[in-house]
């Protein structure tokens, strides 16, 4: 019945607490529901609560919700439930007053805090619709209360977080993937790790850092004092009730279960249009990225005894709990990590040879060998497959550059703090500082150690007994890559980073070169129409990398000798044995030398380009979208040849200017912004292709002498050839041909040319070119010159044969329509002789009108034309050709009248279409303007009404005070009676101006009319009934140059002056 009784109310709570949430929870909802109806007295008590926390709901903002939240927490002291109801309602409609309720709770009691919890979720488990109408955004009161609830966990500990975190549980056990939002909302205001949907490169060398650099610059939490302590609280609870693993196996299986949509009446798939697809790829990128904030959590925040003591083993995780082992093994991987490095003095010994795998990851590869079939072990060992999924983006690069800004960073804060004497924050930042120079330090030596590790674990890789090149690459990229990087950013970049160094060490039996066919080659358009949006970033983030890398191989040729070919590295190896073991040596023949190369990788950025024009010429809309979305991600490094650059730049125009798609168009335009910036990177597809050349009018004396030589040599085999010559060929001999990749074979290949010719690797990189012929060995001038006029003629040739084409075409197509207009005429002039015939005799036979004699009394003969069947062939031609007036000119002359018609009809058309926007739009200014003037008139009549309520109060007041003051007063003077009717006659002569308050009550009722008239003349008269002297000391809060005109000289009041010359209608206040 009280409303503030804190007492009372915190020995209730200190009861109440015992009690699990389940039971307080009930107890709640009784109360709200069901107890304010019971009695009359407590109906009156909610409404008039209902009315207070209203009125104090409308007038809380930024600036003042100290004092509203003092006036909330003494109203919401005794019933919480009603005034929290309020201003969550409030929460839901208006995003703005997030902050100022959470800031407004500060003064509320610990029961209040739990009541407040119950009533979130009350809110959230409601039937209210969640998604919008087009399938893929939360609706907004959604948003608004996780959004809430975040921060008001994060800034208050009494909040129950058990509550929540089962809620969600709960939810996702129903299938219900929409309130994730909540646990998301949860983890990024307690611990402040919030993943960007579009992560930037820095973003993602950051992710490469260990969890001081990632605290520090990723996610700037140790800059934030309250995070600390509100992440310990989150990491806590969860690690208390046990929700550790079920929160991350139920999230797992969520991500599984939205591509296979099933209805739940027929049990088949239901999806059947491109919105179908958007929404099942958007669904999917939300709940895997809250699986991956989820996991970085569990990585920075909790404690690696109690996570190694909560995760079950993989077998148990797979079988038991049906998770893929993607997922499996993001959630191991921080296990498996701890125990290498509480075993590093067994494990990381490298000077042990004996030790070949990991002793702490011996469990883990004897399990995963029943999580798969059994021929995927045909193609990759167990201990590859478990060391690819144990290793992180941390285990493979250094970012050296972030760490050093880090700790730049971090000295000036401490600077600052210093300065300022600040003693909490120069302990807090020495901490930090010292952390990141032991990761800056300790870092490249554990990238050195990993090295050293997979160096003795490469050869044992692909050493089965049944492995092959093809089944090594199929597995590979089917179990490891392709489930990996499709995740998350950072593990794309950790993908390519590993085939880079996969490459480098020399892993046995592996083919670098087979495996960037198969990702350049075949996978590109399938795997772009296949992926959600995310996933397409992230496969594109995945494509950058591995262009990086090659784009360095392709530009420099010591780097290509030294990390490409290096010492014998199998990568690139073109020759590989029957049974494809790999051999002790490999020769120098057998190797992809550096102008193959720069071939082969001409020929991956063609294929690149065939499957990136499919994916934009294609109708489906997650196709061209997700083509414009690699295209974005590589645009650095591909395109990187003029040509397809103006080609890709023609595609994704088109789509910019013809797609009425929004999103598609935004893409495009992006894309194409970027794509301009590149231009000046492109480069010609021959200097592309093979590796530049010097002219000699440049080149120094070293090259000049190294020509000599070459040709030399050219021309002493060409002497030594000259006996073998045929009859039939040309008198000049050619030499041995430079390009031994040449399909085109002849009698005078080379040794080594033949052998790479007969290589296997031109099955799988078939790489056809033209014979490079000399004219003239003795002079390299005169063989570039020739060189040259041969292009220009082929040029030529083929400029001529185009032309003769498009005149051949051009007279073809001149003669079909001559004919086709040669028919129409002549169809033209049949008809309308024929016709002109009938109609015209039809015509003479009814206004036929008898002639008169000649003077001569003979009547002349005139020449009546016979009917047609009677003609004679002869006089075809000539009667056909008198009776036919339409000709060609007339033709044209009607087509164009035909045209001016129809523009003139378009114009009238766009005219219309005009006039008709233009009156919605004056309508719609006119309903505008009627709207602000009714609301103009209530506004005024709202005033008017409270202008009359102050009044009446101050009448009633100045009465009282007399009463008190100088005895009962009456007005028993008979004359000054009839004094006030005659002033009462005076005010209501016709014809006075009325102002604009008058006019608007024209449309309220006569009685209300009446009484508001009484009252202005009531209020004209009752000063002079009142005496002046009797009127005691008040406070006056009006200015004195308005009071100057409402006093005469004596200081006495003025009633005959009503209004200030050339003013408005300044009425005296009552106070």
């Amino acid at each position: 019945m009280c409303e503030t009784n804190p007492g009372v109310i915190t020995d209730f709570w200190d009861v109440l607490c015992h009690y699990p949430y389940e039971i307080r929870y009930g107890i709640y909802g009784e109360w709200k529901s069901e107890s304010y109806n019971l009695h009359p007295v407590l109906r009156d008590l909610k409404t008039n609560i209902i009315r207070k926390a209203r009125g104090i709901m409308k007038r809380i903002t930024d600036d003042n919700y100290r004092q509203k939240g003092r006036e909330i927490s003494k109203l919401a002291t005794g019933n919480p439930a009603i005034v929290y109801s309020i201003a969550l309602d409030q929460v839901q409609r208006y995003p703005n007053m997030i902050t100022p309720v959470v800031e407004a709770c500060r003064y509320l009691s610990d029961f209040a805090y739990d009541v407040l919890s119950y009533l979130m979720l009350e809110i959230l488990a409601s039937d209210k619709p969640r998604i919008k109408d087009d399938g893929i955004n939360m609706v907004d009161w959604l948003q608004n209360i996780s959004l809430f609830c975040g921060q008001i966990c994060r800034k208050y500990e009494p909040i129950d977080l058990r509550s929540i975190l089962q809620y969600v549980i709960n939810q996702l056990q129903l299938d219900n993937d929409v309130d994730l939002c909540v646990i998301s909302q949860l983890i990024t205001n307690l611990s402040g790790i919030e993943l960007s949907v579009i992560p930037s490169e820095s973003d993602v060398l950051l992710m490469s850092g260990f969890d001081t650099l990632r605290k520090t610059r990723l996610y700037n939490i140790n800059l934030n004092k309250n995070v600390r302590r509100s992440s310990a609280r989150l990491s806590k609870t969860i690690i208390d009730t046990g929700f550790l693993t079920p929160l991350a196996f139920y999230i797992a299986q969520m991500c599984q279960k939205i591509p296979f949509p099933v209805s739940d009446e027929n049990n088949i798939l239901s999806i059947s249009t491109s919105s179908d697809l958007k929404q099942l790829g958007a669904k999917l990128d939300t709940v895997r990225n809250t699986y991956v904030q989820y996991m970085e959590f569990l990585t920075l925040n909790v404690d690696m005894k109690d996570h190694h003591r909560m995760i079950p083993d993989i077998i148990e995780l797979c079988n038991k709990y049906v998770v893929q082992p993607e997922y499996t093994f993001m959630l191991l991987r921080p296990k498996l990590n701890y125990l290498i490095k509480s075993q590093y003095d067994t494990t990381m010994d490298v000077d042990n040879d004996n030790i070949i795998w990991q002793p702490a990851l011996r469990d883990v590869i004897e399990q995963v060998q029943h999580i798969h079939p059994p021929h995927v072990w045909n193609g990759i060992s167990p201990e590859f497959y478990t060391t690819f999924w144990q290793l992180a983006l941390y285990d493979l690069q250094f970012p050296a550059q972030e760490y050093q800004k880090a700790i730049s960073e971090t000295r000036g804060l401490l600077k600052f703090a210093e300065e300022k004497k600040r003693p909490q924050d120069i302990k807090k930042y020495t901490a930090i500082l010292n952390a990141l120079e032991d990761e800056y330090r300790q870092h490249p030596e554990h990238i050195s150690r990993v090295r050293q590790r997979l160096m003795k674990e490469k050869d044992h890789w692909f050493s089965g007994q049944f492995s092959n090149r093809q089944d090594i690459i199929t597995q590979f990229w089917q179990y490891c890559l392709f489930p990996r990087l499709i995740i998350s950013a950072d593990n794309a970049v950790f993908c390519a980073k590993f085939i880079e160094v996969m490459h480098e060490i020399g892993t046995a039996n592996f083919s670098t070169l087979t495996l960037y066919d198969r990702v350049f080659a075949d996978q590109a358009q399938p795997l772009t129409f296949t992926c959600t949006e995310a996933e397409a970033r992230n496969y594109g983030r995945f494509l950058q990398t591995c262009l990086k890398s090659l784009s360095v191989l392709h530009k420099d040729s010591n780097a290509y000798e030294e990390r490409g070919k290096g010492r014998g590295i199998p990568g690139f190896q073109m020759k590989w044995s029957a049974l494809n073991r790999q051999p002790s040596s490999i020769a120098e023949t057998d190797l992809l030398q550096y102008e193959d190369f720069r071939r082969v990788y001409y020929k991956w950025h063609s294929k690149l380009l065939k499957a990136f024009e499919q994916g934009l010429l294609a109708i489906e809309y997650i196709s061209v979208r997700n083509t414009i979305i690699v295209l974005s991600e590589i645009v650095q490094y591909f395109p990187a040849i003029e040509t397809m650059g103006k080609k890709v730049e023609s595609f994704v125009k088109n789509i910019a200017d013809n797609e009425k798609r929004s999103d598609i168009k935004v893409l495009a335009l992006s894309y194409l912004g970027k794509l301009k910036s590149m231009k000046k990177s492109w480069i010609p597809y021959k200097q592309f292709q093979t590796p530049k050349q010097q002219t000699p009018s440049n080149s120094s004396n070293s090259v000049a002498t190294q020509n000599d030589s070459v040709l030399k040599n050219a021309t002493s085999s060409v002497q030594q050839n000259k006996a073998t010559i045929q009859p039939d060929r040309p008198s000049t001999p050619q030499p041995y041909r430079i390009n031994s990749l040449s399909n085109v074979r002849d009698d005078h290949q080379s040794p080594r040319a033949t052998a790479r010719t007969n290589s296997p690797r031109r099955q799988i990189h078939p790489l056809p070119d033209k014979p490079m012929e000399i004219r003239n060995p003795m002079d390299v001038r005169n063989q570039l010159r020739e060189k040259e006029r041969e292009k220009e003629r082929d040029r030529e040739r083929e400029r001529m044969k185009d032309k003769k084409v498009d005149i051949h075409n051009e007279r073809e197509k001149d003669k079909i329509i001559k004919k086709m207009e040669h028919e129409r005429e002549r169809e033209i002039k049949k008809f309308d002789h024929h016709e002109r015939e009938k109609l015209g005799r039809d015509v003479r036979e009814r206004n036929k009108i008898p002639e008169m004699p000649p003077r001569g009394g003979e009547i002349e003969k005139k020449d009546v034309r016979k009917p047609s069947k009677e003609r004679q062939p002869g006089d075809e031609r000539m009667k056909r050709m008198d009776h036919h007036p339409r000709g060609k000119d007339r033709e044209l002359r009607d087509r164009d009248e035909r045209m001016k018609e129809k523009e003139r009809k378009e114009r009238e058309e766009r005219r219309e279409d005009k006039e008709r926007r233009e009156e919605k739009r004056e309508d719609k200014r006119d309903k505008g303007k009627e709207k602000e003037r009714d609301r103009s008139r209530e506004t005024e009549r709202e005033r008017e009404r409270n202008r009359d309520e102050d009044r009446e109060r101050g009448r009633e007041r100045e009465v009282e005070r007399d009463r008190h003051r100088n005895g009962r007063r009456h007005i028993d003077d008979v004359s000054r009676r009839g004094q006030m009717r005659d002033e009462r006659e005076r005010l209501l002569v016709p014809g006075k101006k009325r102002d604009r308050t008058d006019r608007d009550r024209d449309e309220e009722p006569d009685s209300k009319k009446r009484l508001i008239e009484r009252e202005r003349i009531m209020e004209r008269i009752q000063p002079e009934v009142l005496a002046p002297a009797s009127r005691p000391p008040i406070k006056i809060n009006r200015t004195v140059h308005h009071l100057s005109d409402l006093l005469v000289p004596d200081g006495h009041y003025n009633p005959g002056i009503s209004k200030k010359p050339g003013g408005g209608d300044k009425r005296r206040r009552n106070y």
